[in-house]
């Protein structure tokens, strides 16, 4: 890139105070609020496209990724949201990322998983993004739908969020494939228990079309713009996303989820269970609030203390779905109850499988 001095980019990886951290809001579309912050670097030198790029060519894209990461973590997160920061496939892998992460804790963040350079290694990458999973954060991978290697990237890393590439977003109301792509990417990330964001939303149509395909989370212009410090949407925003039926729906399964406190030590089970003598199950958390799964009551009154595989739902969640996925567990599991978590990973509440099958019979009684 003519006019762009390589001295600029130096200064920005060993300064990184320089670069300006904007942040657009990650949107729960089901109760109006922020989930999370997307991290938007903005340099005095070129733009972020043109100056990634030139880093890149350079040899300096990595350490201009994790110099930004930097930045990024020393400004901290957001109370009760995710901070979501891009890292290609070659700083996920490189040993300087996690020099960087040291010891720290990374609880609520999220690494978005861009596609600027193919991956090589696979096997580094998913090992580095397991490695962070492991130290509590999440991953997300992006423009999800626009070719088979951010759909790879799926099925390698079975990351906690897909994002929507922004082209399927684009003039949505007029292009029913396009519903299509992004309903089959809602029903894939939700058998994976992963959230879909659909991001680059701009117009009233398309909030309309993310809205009525459920799409859980979003982000774009329409819902607010990107901006220095923690912006959020507008009152108006707000009340567009109450007042769309899906808030108001019958089917949704967060009408059925019990606030059963979750477990935090093994030791505690036996007590739990005898102070909630209806459940078959409880959810198990760690330290940082994020739930690891269920113990089992008929386990631990046979002596067996552990933590066993949950199926994970969202609030907004229609209950004809939940159902399905709830069926398609092996038969070991058919009947555990099963967790509702939000978009941080936090813990919710449970769904007892019978009130699940009662809320349905209902349904049908009722037609």
């Amino acid at each position: 890139m003519a006019g762009l001095d390589p001295e600029a980019l130096r200064s920005a990886i060993d300064e990184p105070s320089i670069i300006d951290l904007h942040r657009q809001p990650i949107v729960d579309l089901a109760r109006g609020r922020v989930a999370g912050f997307e991290v938007l670097s903005r340099f005095p030198f070129g733009s972020p496209s043109e100056v990634f790029a030139e880093a890149t060519r350079l040899g300096l894209g990595v350490e201009l990724e994790v110099a930004v990461l930097r930045e990024a973590l020393r400004a901290g997160v957001a109370p009760s949201c995710f901070l979501s920061i891009n890292l290609s496939p070659p700083a996920l892998a490189d040993p300087r990322l996690f020099t960087v992460l040291g010891d720290q804790p990374l609880a609520g963040v999220v690494f978005e998983i861009t596609e600027h350079v193919p991956v090589d290694d696979y096997a580094a990458v998913t090992r580095a993004a397991q490695e962070l999973r492991e130290r509590g954060a999440m991953i997300a991978v992006d423009d999800a739908g626009a070719g088979y290697a951010s759909l790879r990237h799926v099925l390698a890393m079975r990351p906690q969020f897909v994002k929507v590439d922004r082209s399927l977003v684009e003039n949505l109301p007029a292009d029913p494939a396009k519903r299509a792509v992004i309903e089959m990417l809602g029903r894939l990330t939700s058998q994976m228990d992963a959230w879909l964001i659909a991001e680059g939303i701009e117009t009233d149509g398309e909030l309309h079309e993310v809205l009525a395909l459920g799409t859980p989370l979003g982000q774009g212009y329409r819902l607010a713009r990107p901006g220095p410090g923690f912006p959020v949407p507008s009152d108006d925003v707000r009340q567009v996303l109450l007042a769309h039926p899906r808030h108001h729906a019958p089917d949704a399964v967060d009408a059925l989820v019990s606030a059963v406190p979750a477990l935090g030590a093994l030791a505690d089970a036996a007590g739990a269970f005898a102070a909630h003598a209806h459940m078959g199950s409880l959810a198990f958390v760690d330290g940082q609030g994020r739930t690891l799964g269920l113990i089992r009551r008929s386990e631990v009154e046979a002596g067996i203390v552990r933590v066993v595989e949950a199926l994970f739902v969202e609030p907004g969640e229609a209950l004809s779905i939940v159902a399905r996925r709830a069926a398609a567990r092996p038969l070991d599991q058919r009947f555990d109850a099963l967790v509702c978590r939000d978009p941080q990973g936090g813990y919710r509440g449970l769904v007892e499988v019978d009130r699940l099958l009662d809320a349905l019979a209902l349904r049908v009684d009722a037609r």
